[in-house]
This record gives structure tokens, C-alpha cells and sequence, in this order.
């Protein structure tokens, strides 16, 4: 049981964790989202699959703010 839990979970939940993911989503994701000088459409849901704390979906939250 612990082998099959530690393949299907990575164990790790901390700010930033995936760089590369977040240099992504700030760099390409966020900037479509959110074009300079405008207002979305309609409402932006962020979901974050597997996440034990809050890290994850609060890191998307501060790129958003940050770009925003």
C-alpha cells in the first residue's frame, strides 16, 4: 500500500513547487487570460487537482495578482 500511495502522490506540496509549470503559466498562460488593459469576458476558474494545503492554487493566485 505505501509503494502504490508514494507512486501516485509526489509527496511534496510547497509554493512554487513545479518551476518550469509556473515560468509557463506566467510567461504564456496567464498574459492570454489576461491581455494588458483588459477585463476577462467572463469569470477565470483555477482549479489545482491534488493539492493537500492550499500552495498550489494559491501560487497561480499570486501570478494572476501579480500580472493583473
Amino acid at each position: 500500500m505505501d509503494a502504490l500511495l508514494n507512486a501516485l502522490t509526489i509527496n511534496v506540496t510547497d509554493f512554487f513547487r513545479d518551476t518550469k509549470a509556473f515560468d509557463a503559466l506566467a510567461g504564456r498562460v496567464i498574459p492570454e487570460l489576461f491581455p494588458a488593459g483588459s477585463s476577462p469576458a467572463r469569470p477565470v476558474r483555477v482549479w489545482s487537482c491534488g493539492c493537500s494545503a492550499g500552495q498550489e492554487a494559491l501560487s497561480v493566485l499570486m501570478l494572476i495578482a501579480e500580472h493583473h
